[in-house]
């Protein structure tokens, strides 16, 4: 999943560059770095912890004989994580839990609209000549 979500991270960041000057792809991937780094240090962190040998037999214990409530969180979390991609259409959220924040999702929007709305000034201005 993490893998996803990565690279439609980069692919946000990725469809606004202006150019392909190196300042401009280091900002794109900085940017896609601090949004991405902390998950995947969590991510990290948590398969390292499961890796070792009794708190892997807990959590195999645990995975096998889950409450529903617990079941429940762990299901919202799988759940909540729907990436999209700036450049094509936005898919309709129709689900119960709502979809967590995408950084690169609302940047890269914001750049696309003011992009937008400076061509639709020239056309303008240009067609009042």
């Amino acid at each position: 999943m993490n893998a996803m979500q990565d690279a439609v991270a980069l692919a946000n960041w990725i469809s606004v560059l202006d150019s392909t000057a190196t300042d401009e792809i280091t900002k794109a991937f900085k940017e896609y770095r601090a949004e991405r780094y902390p998950v995947a240090m969590a991510t990290f962190t948590e398969a390292r912890a499961v890796s070792r040998d009794l708190k892997a037999r807990i959590i195999r214990y645990l995975t096998k004989n889950m409450p529903s409530w617990l079941w429940s969180i762990m299901l919202k979390r799988m759940v909540e994580s729907r990436p999209q991609v700036s450049f094509l259409p936005l898919v309709e959220d129709k689900g119960t839990v709502p979809p967590k924040y995408q950084p690169s999702l609302q940047k890269t929007l914001a750049i696309r609209k003011a992009r937008e709305t400076a061509e639709a000034s020239r056309v303008t201005a240009a067609t009042a000549l």
